[in-house]
This record gives C-alpha cells, sequence and structure tokens, in this order.
C-alpha cells in the first residue's frame, strides 16, 4: 500500500466521517452568524473568539449592529481626568460634526445628575443636556443616543435645547403655550437642520432623543427613538413616560412598508435590516428613504397628581439589562448619593452585561433639597 492510499484510507476513517463533518459544519454556522451578530452577549463572545477584534469599517460585523461598529472589548473607566462637565454654557458651539469622544462624563446641578460610560462599546456615542430659562422657571432635559457616529448625538446636545428656550423666551404668556406641539415642532425642525448639514458633510449617523420640559407643576417629555423616561410616585408606583420606537410594533411596521421599507429580525426587530428603531434624529439614508422619521410622541404629567418623586431618563444600554421599576427601586435608596443614584445605576447596568454605551439622568421632582455626599 503506498502512503497516497493510506493518507486516504485514513482520511476516510476519521476525518471524513459523518458525525465529524456534521460538527464542522454547525462549528462554521455559529462562526458566521457570530461574526455577524456580535451585539447579543452571547455569540458576542463568540465573535471575539472567531473573529478579530479590529474588524474593518465595511464588515458585516459593524453593519447589521446598527451602524454602531458594534461592542468592543470592555471599558468600565472612572478617571477624574475624562471628566466631560461643559454643561455651563460657555461651551462654544459650531457646526463641525467632528468631535473628540469622552469616554465618561458626569454631572449634577439642581435637581438633577447624570452619568455615563462608554461601557463595552469601541466609542463613546451617548451625549446629554440640562438647559433652563434665564428666570430658571423652565427646565429642559436631554438624552441623546447615537448611532454610527456621534455627529447626530453631539449635534442635537448643543442645539436642540437652545433653540426650545429660544420659542420658550419668545412668548410673553407661558401659561398659553402648547408645549407638547412647541417640543414636537422643534424636533423636527432640528431633525431638519442636522440633514442638510449631514449632507453636506455625507455623515449618515443618526440619534435617539428624549427630551423633558419642566414648567410649574407640568412635565412633558418628548420622545423620538427607544431611549426611555420613567418616573417614580411617592406611593411606589412607577409610571412609564415614553414608549419605545421599535419597528416591529404594528403601527410602526405598517408605516414601514407602506413606505416601502420592510422590517427584519438580526438579534432585534430592524428597519430594512439595519436600525433597530423606527424613528431618530438623522440617518440620512433612511429618511431618505421615507422609512424612520422623527416625530415625537409627548407625554404630559400633572406631577402634583401623580405625586412624583423623581423620574429617569436613559438610553437602551440601561434598559436592555434592567427593567423599569428595578430602575425606579433601584434609586430610590440611592437619592441621597453624589449622582441622585446615577452612577451607581450605570455600574449594575455594567455588571449585569450591558453592551451598549449606558447614560442614565436622575432628575428630582418632589421640589425638596437634596444633600450630596463629597
Amino acid at each position: 500500500m503506498t502512503l497516497l492510499a493510506a493518507i486516504t484510507r485514513y482520511a476516510r476513517s476519521t476525518l471524513l466521517r459523518p458525525e465529524l463533518l456534521f460538527i464542522f459544519i454547525l462549528c462554521l454556522i455559529l462562526w458566521l452568524f457570530a461574526s455577524l451578530r456580535s451585539d447579543n452577549w452571547f455569540f458576542g463572545r463568540l465573535g471575539f473568539v472567531f473573529t478579530s477584534k479590529d474588524v474593518s469599517e465595511n464588515h458585516p460585523r459593524r453593519r447589521f449592529s446598527g451602524l454602531n461598529n458594534g461592542p468592543g472589548p470592555p471599558k468600565l473607566k472612572f478617571q477624574p481626568g475624562k471628566d466631560y462637565d461643559d454643561i455651563d454654557g460657555e461651551e462654544k458651539f459650531s457646526d463641525n460634526l467632528t468631535n473628540d469622544e469622552p469616554e465618561i462624563y458626569w454631572h449634577k446641578e439642581d435637581n438633577m445628575a447624570v452619568y455615563g460610560i462608554q461601557g463595552r462599546r469601541p466609542t463613546m456615542e451617548d451625549r446629554y443636556q440640562y438647559k433652563k430659562s434665564q428666570d430658571g422657571t423652565v427646565q429642559v432635559y436631554g438624552i441623546f443616543d447615537g448611532h454610527g457616529g456621534s455627529a447626530a448625538s453631539q449635534y442635537t446636545r448643543e442645539h436642540l435645547l437652545d433653540t426650545i428656550l429660544d420659542r420658550v423666551a419668545n412668548e410673553k404668556d407661558l401659561s398659553k403655550i402648547d408645549f407638547p406641539l412647541l417640543l414636537k415642532e422643534e424636533i423636527l425642525s432640528h431633525d431638519k437642520r442636522f440633514l442638510a448639514l449631514a449632507r453636506e458633510n455625507t455623515d449618515v449617523s443618526g440619534s435617539t432623543c428624549v427630551v423633558a420640559l419642566l414648567h410649574g407643576d407640568k412635565l412633558y417629555v418628548a420622545n423620538v427613538g427607544d431611549s426611555r423616561a420613567v418616573m417614580k410616585e411617592k406611593s411606589g408606583s412607577t409610571f412609564p413616560l415614553s414608549l419605545d420606537h421599535k419597528p416591529n410594533l404594528p403601527e410602526e411596521q405598517k408605516r414601514i412598508e407602506k413606505a416601502g421599507g420592510y422590517i427584519a429580525f438580526f438579534g432585534v426587530w430592524r428597519v430594512v435590516g439595519i436600525l433597530a428603531t423606527s424613528r431618530a434624529i438623522g440617518d440620512l439614508p433612511l429618511k431618505d428613504a421615507n422609512v424612520i422619521n422623527a416625530e415625537a410622541d409627548v407625554v404630559t404629567v400633572n406631577l402634583r397628581e401623580k405625586e412624583a418623586e423623581f423620574m429617569i431618563i436613559a438610553t437602551d444600554g440601561l434598559w436592555d439589562v434592567i427593567s423599569n421599576e428595578e430602575a425606579t427601586e433601584f434609586i430610590s435608596d440611592k437619592l441621597k448619593e453624589q449622582f441622585l443614584g446615577s452612577k451607581q445605576l450605570v455600574i449594575q447596568a455594567f455588571l449585569r452585561g450591558s453592551m451598549d454605551n449606558i447614560s442614565v439622568m436622575v432628575v428630582k421632582l418632589d421640589g425638596t433639597e437634596e444633600e450630596s455626599r463629597n
């Protein structure tokens, strides 16, 4: 028997056995799926085993993770030198779409505190903002979760709340303002301005948007996308202040399909197989195709009737791993902490395995002063 014949016989009796071929094909399928769906925790782990961490810009692993570059290695960074505290209004805003990425930010002022980390993403695309009118009677809070880059969330952070307050300042009698309509109109106008700028710069980024406006005993919460706001009542109940705009919601799916689009399931339901939210600021290609929009839903709450205690606004990096009720119960015990519990809730979400940027804003609504720990 020749050496070649011996090798062939050995291969047939061992390597080409049906069970071994089945295992090989199964491993190949898992590898292919893991490389595409790395934003799922389990398959993300497989993706890091079978694929390189340095993935090219056009790799499907990035395209099919919602244009957000996919999760990177764990990055829990609490470095005092990385403070992103420029919320005092002295920052010079610009239409430049290139900005340095913060890895972490925090801030506490008046009745609010916010904390955000890059987490397991390769870049930090979350942004936040807090503004108030000159006389302090109107306060506006915002959380913005970027995808496909940070241009949309950064631009929204720099401009949206200012335009809302400018509009309010032009009204002589605030009691006559239709705040829900105002918020809807200003968010749509803001989206149009950003899209014009994005078209000039060939930018395809997008962002969710949750804006809460507080005036007297009324709270108005406008939502675009799948970031979320919830409120805790003194009775202990948790009250949702927004509805996630997901592509598989019947009304959203019907609108998308009527516009000629479709939804596909890649780990989660996605508009045309790409975007995991059906509404957003920006996303120029999908806006041009008319399959998503920036129309906000607005919830109005009478704080006295609800006996509201506090509100949480957060990106889906929190809500992916923590429920509304868990979040409000957690914060209830942490309101005397330095950042009203927002920092501890962010860390809790990270430790539970959140694969996204995580930003949490806590706003006290009961009007009491809170002592902060140094």
